[in-house]
């Protein structure tokens, strides 16, 4: 499996933002990776960036929570509940920073 990151989280609860495969992913800080199921929106208050990718052309694009429009919700990107991926669990593996995963 190719996991390439394009951004670590740094801050708890934000996510890490990257491909599985080039397939768009997102992982926490466990190190498990969930591909998502649609497109999504995903909110990382930390860096104050909403991540935004549609599953038609997998590119992934982040905009300024400012931008959002007040008061709407953002929801909640659509994943498995069980990891498709989990780092460093003895899987072979290929892992690139940065890029676009594809």
């Amino acid at each position: 499996m190719t996991l390439t990151v394009i951004e670590r989280a740094q801050a708890a609860g934000d996510w890490h933002i990257g491909y599985l495969d080039g397939k768009p992913a997102i992982g926490n800080r466990r190190g498990e990776w969930f591909l998502l199921n649609s497109d999504a929106f995903v909110h990382n208050p930390g860096q104050s960036l909403i991540w935004v990718v549609k599953l038609d052309d997998g590119v992934w694009e982040c905009i300024h929570e400012k931008l959002w429009p007040q008061g709407e919700p953002i929801p909640a990107p659509d994943t498995g509940t069980q990891p498709d991926y989990v780092e460093g669990d003895g899987e072979a593996e290929e892992f690139r920073e940065g890029g676009d995963g594809r």
